[in-house]
């Protein structure tokens, strides 16, 4: 239990549902809890001082967000707190003029001015305002994916690659914040439609989310303005959609972000690092018989850096085989369900390996791009001068025939018109 207190983080606790408030009890307590320290707060500043209450703007500023509480933030008086004061911050003394007494007179002056310290330290506790995390991705269960009930409701469909990057190209431009807060409210609308069975595939997000979301204020104006590009994307392509915004989050925002566990202590030296990349490439996209949709290598990396998003941000157990999730068909677009059979990997390769994996993949796509790119470069250089001197040959063989015509039409113009023989008389004696 200290083990799970020790690595748990209670933003992972505010979660919400379209159907089941019970994920909310929890914050029914801490706001509760909140609000009676504010109430403390509240009414030591009233009585200290009566004119700070009145400054809202003051108050506001002041105010912490209660998921970002920390322990210094936590107004705590126990036992162990007032014998603090008394022991180490001169609460009492020993009263000396009665020989050897051993009573104590307490100073509470002193008392009171190092609670009124303490408590005028403490800010207010913003108990208005939650972000939910509406968490779609089920690591435990596939057939309760938000993905696997979408999908079962609603057939879907791959983007445009048009429009994959015009939407990343617009997502790039965006405040990382605002990428974050959309993802939620993605994740908001997705608990809606796996309880939607009677849609069209071409209603567009906004219009389902006017139709079908009583409560939709603090969605983000991505979904709800129809001015946005999202606003009028098509319900077919919504799962797509979320897949291209889960790999610029990862790219921009949580490959800064990855566990020691999956980097640094991930394999214990590099030849067993160099052995694993090697294993899962030969096993994937380098396999024989992999069907051939199944043998881009940049199908594996979509698939590894959205497997590593929910890795990164739970705490889970990362010695299972990898195996295990790289099958899950919440992970795969549609059309390549069909070919999940054919993925075995080796059951040394553990999650643990995800990420170095992924590395490896990009570092030899890399490298594979560099050396085509200087083979073509070479190529260039080659036609460039076999076309340079192509031309130089032709232009040498057409001066040469120029020359000996000239020379030739020259010589003849030159030399003297011959004179006919009138031929000879014979004389006859």
């Amino acid at each position: 239990m200290q083990q799970f207190a020790k690595l748990t983080k209670l933003a992972y606790f505010l979660l919400n549902t379209s159907k089941d408030n019970s994920s909310l009890s929890i914050l029914a307590c801490l706001q509760t809890l909140a609000k009676l320290q504010n109430n403390l707060i509240n009414y030591y500043k009233q009585v200290t001082n009566p004119h700070s209450l009145n400054n809202d703007n003051e108050t506001q500023q002041l105010a912490i967000p209660i998921q970002k509480l920390k322990q210094e933030h936590l107004l705590v008086l126990n036992t162990d707190t007032i014998d603090h004061i008394l022991n180490n911050e001169n609460g009492f003394i020993i009263n000396y003029e009665y020989g050897k007494t051993k009573e104590i007179i307490f100073d509470y002056d002193e008392i009171e001015t190092k609670l009124r310290n303490r408590i005028s330290r403490i800010r207010s506790i913003d108990i208005n305002k939650f972000d939910y995390f509406n968490y779609q991705f089920e690591l435990y269960n596939q057939d309760v994916s938000l993905f696997t009930d979408i999908r079962r409701n609603i057939k879907q469909e791959l983007l445009p690659n048009d429009d994959k990057i015009k939407y990343r190209q617009f997502l790039m431009n965006t405040k990382p914040d605002d990428i974050r807060k959309f993802l939620g409210s993605l994740d908001y609308v997705f608990t809606y439609l796996r309880n939607s069975s009677d849609q069209p595939r071409t209603l567009t997000i906004r219009n389902f989310v006017q139709k079908a979301i009583q409560n939709k204020d603090h969605l983000h104006p991505f979904i709800s303005n129809q001015q946005q590009p999202f606003a009028n994307l098509q319900l077919k392509f919504v799962i797509n959609l979320y897949e291209v915004i889960e790999e610029l989050v990862f790219d921009e925002i949580m490959k800064n972000y990855v566990k020691q566990e999956l980097s640094v202590e991930a394999c214990s030296s590099d030849e067993e690092k160099s052995n694993i990349i090697e294993q899962f490439i030969r096993s994937t996209y380098m396999l024989e018989n992999m069907p051939q949709p199944m043998k881009n290598p940049n199908v594996w990396m979509s698939v590894l850096k959205r497997l590593i998003i929910p890795v990164v941000t739970s705490n889970i157990d990362l010695t299972i085989p990898l195996q295990i999730y790289i099958e899950r068909t919440d992970l795969w677009n549609e059309d390549l369900i069909e070919y999940l059979d054919y993925i075995t990997i080796q059951p040394n390769i553990l999650l643990r390996h995800t990420y170095i994996i992924l590395n490896g993949i990009e570092t030899k796509l890399a490298a594979i791009q560099n050396k085509t790119i200087v083979v073509n470069e070479q190529k260039y250089i080659r036609d460039w001068c076999q076309t340079k001197n192509e031309k130089f040959h032709a232009s040498a063989t057409a001066t040469t025939a120029t020359t000996t015509a000239a020379g030739a039409t020259t010589t003849t113009n030159n030399r003297a018109p011959s004179k006919t023989k009138k031929p000879s008389k014979l004389r006859v004696d």
